[in-house]
């Protein structure tokens, strides 16, 4: 997404599917310590580049910050040199912040010629975020730091409950939230890699012939509730009738769907929507059989 300056070479790469990055949003105001500062979580690319011997900090700085803006990136904040970065900004980014760390041995950074942005593109398929540092080195030249978040949800479904830890959770508050079954998107169609989540349900309830339960589905408030709620029906219903392809009686199963309405986390983040999207199994009372 972000090319680098011609003839740089590349002295980190790193990737996360899914990390966090600080973005410091304002000058430090002591070592370590940033006026303003965010968060954001994705997928993360971290480079470092030794900048070519005739490229100085100032022009590396200007070019990212001319492609980025002229690609529709929203600049979220600047500073140039010490007089609007603060005292030891440099060293503060690459020594405090979570996931920085000294790459370039021995650097020891000059002061007052860092330069620094950090940056937003809006997509339909959520936010990037884009900082870029440059500064010198002494005796070694410039560098740049480039850091890229792609915002998504993390994967889930790669740590899946087991039937026994499941029985747990019902005897001890009456339900369990199962976070191992995923839909296509806007859609009751169950993915494969639900498939070993639904087989532990569905050995839960052979295990427990008394047990019958409500298949509750919630949703975030994404989209209109009437929506939402019709979806949470449908995917309840999608999984009972997977756990009777499984061969559990529907006569024990009950599918609900109670839309955005039971959240357990805040629709403020992608991360709590990603926990209020769930199904829950819930022991239905002798009175309810």
């Amino acid at each position: 997404m972000v090319s680098r300056i011609p003839g740089s070479e590349i002295r980190q790469y790193e990737t996360e599917e899914f990390g966090q990055v600080v973005l410091p949003l304002g000058k430090t105001t002591a070592k370590g310590k940033f006026a303003n500062q965010m968060t954001a979580e994705g997928k993360v690319t971290r480079i470092g580049y030794k900048l070519p011997p005739d490229r100085s900090s100032l022009e590396a700085y200007r070019q990212y910050r001319e492609a980025l803006t002229g690609n529709g990136f929203e600049l979220l904040w600047r500073c140039e040199r010490e007089v609007s970065c603060g005292n030891w900004f440099a060293q503060s980014f690459n020594y405090t912040l979570p996931g920085e760390k000294n790459i370039f041995p021995g650097e020891v950074i000059g002061q007052r010629e860092e330069y620094y942005l950090a940056a937003r593109l809006q997509t339909p398929e959520g936010d990037v975020f884009v900082q870029v540092l440059t500064y010198p080195v002494i005796t070694r030249g410039n560098y740049a730091r480039v850091r890229v978040v792609e915002s998504r949800p993390m994967e889930k479904g790669l740590v899946t409950i087991d039937a026994d830890a499941m029985k747990k959770d019902l005897d001890r508050t009456g339900r369990v939230a199962i976070y191992g079954i995923t839909f296509d998107l806007d859609s009751a169609t169950i993915q494969p890699k639900s498939n070993e989540t639904l087989d532990e349900m569905a050995k839960l309830l052979k295990n427990n012939s008394g047990l019958s339960v409500f298949i509750v589905g919630h949703t975030d408030t994404t989209g209109s509730f009437d929506y939402n709620l019709d979806l949470s029906r449908k995917r309840a219903a999608a999984v009972g009738n997977a756990l009777v392809a499984r061969g559990i009686p529907q006569s024990r199963l009950k599918p609900y769907g109670v839309g955005p309405l039971a959240p357990v986390d805040t629709n403020e983040t992608e991360e709590g929507r990603g926990r209020n999207r769930r199904v829950e199994m819930v022991k239905r009372p002798a009175s309810a059989q």
